[in-house]
Order: C-alpha cells, then sequence, then structure tokens
C-alpha cells in the first residue's frame, strides 16, 4: 500500500475467529457492520487526546508538498481510480496520509480517522460512460441524473460546542502559489451571486460563500444538517445503516422535519454514529464542468478556479453564525481534495519568436 498502514478483515462477533468478542468490536459503531467490513490499522500516534497519551496540535499545513500519482493506489476496497483524478486526505496527523490517492466508487467505507472525528467514506463519481465505471454502480448512476454523490458514517470524538458545516472550498494553502481567490470576470461573478442568492433564499439564509481573500479560502458552505440529502443518527445500541452502492434511507417525515428545522439548534453528541449523503447534478468533476444549469452552456471548472484543487469538507465554527470562515477559526471534521492532474499548476511559457 501507498502508506505504512497494515490491511486487516474485521471479525464479527461472534464468528469463531480469536478477535471476536472483543470488547472493541462490541462497543464501536462503526463496527456494527456486515461482514466484509476492513479497517485500517495505522501505526501513527493515538490521536484521541486520553490521559498518558500525547495529543497532537493539528495544524494548518494540509499536507502541502506530497505528489500523488496519477492513477497510483491499491484498490482495497472494491473501488477504482481515474488517471487524471486524484483523491486525498489532506488534513495533517491523521489517516489515510495525504500521499495515498484514495479509490472511488468503492463498495464499502474507506476508513478516515483525526482529532476531532473517526468514521468511513466513499465518494462516488460518474463519468461520461457508465460502461467505465465499476459494477455495480453502472446499474446505480445509470438511472440517476447525479454527477457524484459523497457517503459518510462516522462518530465525534470531541462534541462540538459551535455550528457544523458541510461543503466545498477551494485554494492550495500556499503562499508560493499566490492567494486562494477567484479571479474571475464581471459578468461570470454576477452569474455566480445570482445562483449563490437564489440558493440562499430557498435554503433560509444559511448558505455561507465567498470569493476568497480576508483570510478566507473561497468556499460555498451550508450547515450540515439542514443540507445534506439524507441523515441518520443511531445511538450506540444500535447497529447504523449499511455503507455501500445504495444511499442512506430517511423517511419522508423526517428529511422535512430537518429541512425547516434550525440548524443553530442541531446539537451532536458522543456516543452517537452520524450518517448523511450529499449528491449533485451539475458539478460534473469527472469532466471539470458545470453543467445543467437552465439557459447557461456547460462550463470549465478551470475558468472560475484556475489550478486549484476542490476540497470536500466539514468543519465546526464557533462565534457568530454570519462569522467569516478563516483558517484559525475552523476545526475540520474531514477535508478530502479533489486534483485534476490534467491542469497545469503554471501557465505555459510563451516561445520566443523566431528571427
Amino acid at each position: 500500500p501507498p502508506n505504512s498502514a497494515t490491511t486487516r478483515r474485521s471479525p464479527e462477533v461472534g464468528d469463531g475467529s480469536p478477535d471476536a468478542g472483543s470488547s472493541s468490536a462490541q462497543t464501536d459503531p462503526l463496527m456494527m457492520k456486515h461482514s466484509s467490513s476492513v479497517s485500517v490499522v495505522d501505526s501513527s500516534p493515538d490521536l484521541s487526546g486520553a490521559e498518558g497519551v500525547t495529543k497532537i496540535e493539528m495544524k494548518e499545513d494540509f499536507g502541502e508538498g506530497v505528489e500523488v500519482e496519477p492513477g497510483v493506489g491499491v484498490e482495497r476496497y472494491g473501488g477504482q481510480h481515474f488517471e487524471h483524478l486524484a483523491l486525498r486526505n489532506i488534513l495533517p496527523h491523521s489517516s489515510p496520509r495525504p500521499s495515498e490517492n484514495l479509490e472511488m466508487n468503492t463498495v464499502e467505507g474507506i476508513p478516515f480517522e483525526n482529532e476531532h472525528f473517526k468514521g468511513k467514506v466513499i465518494f462516488k463519481l460518474k463519468p461520461p460512460s457508465v460502461d467505465d465505471m465499476n459494477e455495480p454502480y453502472r446499474a446505480h448512476f445509470g438511472a440517476l441524473n447525479r454527477k457524484f454523490e459523497l457517503q459518510i458514517q462516522g462518530c465525534f470524538k470531541q462534541a462540538p460546542t459551535g455550528s457544523v458545516w458541510l461543503g466545498a472550498e477551494i485554494g492550495h494553502c500556499d503562499p508560493s502559489k499566490g492567494e486562494d481567490r477567484m479571479q474571475i470576470g464581471f459578468m461570470k461573478k454576477t452569474l455566480c451571486r445570482i445562483v449563490l442568492n437564489t440558493m440562499n433564499l430557498m435554503r433560509g439564509n444559511t448558505v455561507h460563500y465567498s470569493f476568497g481573500g480576508d483570510g478566507q479560502l473561497p468556499h460555498i458552505i451550508l450547515p450540515l444538517y439542514t443540507s445534506v440529502d439524507s441523515f441518520v443518527e443511531t445511538d450506540s445500541s444500535v447497529r447504523p445503516p449499511a455503507m455501500g452502492v445504495k444511499m442512506f434511507e430517511e423517511d419522508e417525515k423526517s428529511f422535512k422535519e430537518r429541512r425547516k428545522s434550525k440548524a443553530k439548534d442541531k446539537k451532536y453528541e458522543l456516543g452517537k454514529t452520524y450518517s448523511f449523503t450529499l449528491h449533485n447534478g451539475n458539478l460534473d468533476l469527472y469532466s471539470w464542468k458545470v453543467v445543467g444549469i437552465p439557459g447557461v452552456k456547460a462550463m470549465d471548472l478551470e475558468s472560475f478556479w484556475r489550478d486549484m484543487p476542490l476540497r470536500i469538507c466539514a468543519y465546526e465554527t464557533d462565534g457568530p453564525f454570519s462569522a467569516k470562515h478563516t483558517k484559525t477559526s475552523k476545526k475540520y471534521l474531514f477535508c478530502f481534495e479533489l486534483k485534476n492532474l490534467n491542469i497545469d499548476s503554471e501557465p505555459p511559457k510563451q516561445q520566443e519568436s523566431k528571427r
């Protein structure tokens, strides 16, 4: 494997294996899963902050300088890699390490962990032809008008005291590459504002966005609880829903009540498992385009973001609900970076004219 973690098959309680019936298998809700679950045993220090264990301070380096080769990766979770895309966990002092090119379209969740959150993730991406997908995603995406889906399941390691957000950021977080700011013209910025303001009205004035600058990365972020497409909360004594090709199911009554609720009032508790999904039909990340907006032709994301990578993330902020989301104000629960390797990091050099 690309990192120093080792992979082992997790025993089910009562399956007769040497570790069956162990206390960890009985109490960890993330292990209360079907028999195909896989866990990663990481050789990095314990991040729990428990007594007798050194607590690791999170820093804003985001694994910069780590090179991820196109298409490189060991497919341990039944997924696939796309040669022009690299997906990685970029939080420092966490697992998987930033050097690992993560699989997409997996049949089970890929474990991840940091000092704030422990969980599993499935990143689902639809190419132009479903024939280029692994099974059984061909049938799943073939019937849906979606370009990508995100499935997360996990537990908080520290109870949040502020607002919990979910969405997307862009940026290098590398001063040598300049300021992380969207450099777009007046017409495109006006179009973006119209779309974002419309979205904000539809979501009850809870959309937080920035084009970059003033200490903020360019971002579109919403409260996690009210913005996800499905949300399931289970106690430690209850088996959480299985991860896989199908999205988590939420009954219609719960969905409507959650969407109408006040995001500020949502409290997340230790010991509970939170399972949620997000999907979108306009952000074509395989082709790196925005598509399907009525009256607007498809647009290259490069014209908005240049060579900056996309980050699908969730984090906690303290303070006023409308305060700026600066680097020092965020506590990341997860941050997965998707980079298009076909985009040059520097503008092409002009050729000298021949005399």
